[in-house]
């Protein structure tokens, strides 16, 4: 598309910003041109993933968490929203299955920490 890494990076950091303000349908927007201009990073899918979780429209959560796991097999983060996404649409077990799936991946990097808080809350939350 003839754009900078710097470029991507910049319009990626404005619809993280669209959507700390709340505003995620600006946010899917940017993702939505970033997702065509490089359709094999995972954190645009994510990205649109969670704008749809804030919306409570689980079942497309989903599938743009799947679409990030595609192209990154294994994230944690990915694999424990799609967990409570799917916890929240009614799929209680299988929610959990990805929520412990997440936890197990995730390392001691700060965000990961944080990802794992979340998944044990989850389990907590909803595990028999």
């Amino acid at each position: 598309g003839g754009f900078t890494e710097n470029e991507l990076d910049g319009a990626y950091a404005a619809a993280c910003q669209y959507v700390e303000l709340g505003q995620v349908v600006e946010a899917m927007q940017i993702c939505g041109y970033l997702m065509m201009l490089d359709s094999y990073n995972a954190r645009y899918y994510q990205l649109v993933g969670i704008c749809l979780q804030r919306l409570k429209q689980y079942e497309q959560a989903v599938h743009y968490y799947r679409m990030a796991l595609i192209n990154a097999p294994g994230d944690p983060m990915s694999l424990v929203y799609q967990g409570e996404c799917t916890i929240m649409a009614g799929e209680v077990d299988a929610g959990l299955a990805l929520v412990r799936q997440g936890a197990e991946a995730c390392g001691a990097d700060a965000d990961e920490v944080a990802v794992a808080e979340r998944a044990k809350q989850l389990i907590r939350q909803f595990g028999s």
